[in-house]
């Protein structure tokens, strides 16, 4: 969510689930505001009808923010950003910290450098998606391959961009791709 976004218009454009994810710019993400904002409008998404807010493990004083949300009625999203490449030992790791938070899904997205850092994150998905409902895919272009085969080895979903140009991430397909 952008600044200016008001989360009421958006949810009624649509009945689909809706995932608030708002990201500061040290993250990989848009947002340039203060933190309390960001969270403030997070927190709005979730009193508009959101489904799922994605909040990254490295949030502040983020034990306040799940509860918050969750009272509002969304359901939570924990999640780590990496550009490192994806080892079974960063994932693990990833995913205990996650899980300790109690999220309803653990989030974990690396950057593939080479071809077989997808097949890590698909075995890693293929164990771990027993533990937890879990999104684990690579972005750049080298993980288009996880993003696609994510849900058939467990994967609870994966990412789309409506329209070609307004991809989230590198690598990010389109609906129609």
């Amino acid at each position: 969510l952008k600044e200016q976004t008001d989360p009421y218009a958006i949810r009624r454009l649509t009945q689909r689930p809706l995932i608030a994810a708002n990201r500061l710019t040290s993250d990989g993400g848009l947002f340039k505001g203060r933190e309390e904002e960001r969270q403030r409008l997070l927190l709005e998404a979730a009193r508009a009808g959101f489904n799922l807010v994605d909040l990254e493990l490295c949030t502040p004083r983020l034990s306040r923010s799940i509860r918050a949300i969750r009272e509002a009625g969304a359901r939570i999203i924990v999640s780590v950003h990496t550009t490192s490449r994806p080892t079974m030992d960063r994932l693990e790791s990833a995913l205990d910290k996650e899980r300790q938070l109690r999220p309803d899904i653990c989030k974990i997205v690396s950057t593939a450098q080479a071809m077989g850092d997808n097949i890590t994150c698909l075995q890693f998905i293929a164990q771990a998606s027993t533990l937890a409902e879990l999104v684990c895919f690579c972005m750049g272009p080298m993980g288009v391959i996880s993003r696609v085969l994510s849900p058939l080895f467990g994967g609870a979903f994966t990412y789309a961009a409506v329209v070609k140009g307004r991809e989230a991430a590198p690598g990010q397909l389109t609906v129609a791709e």
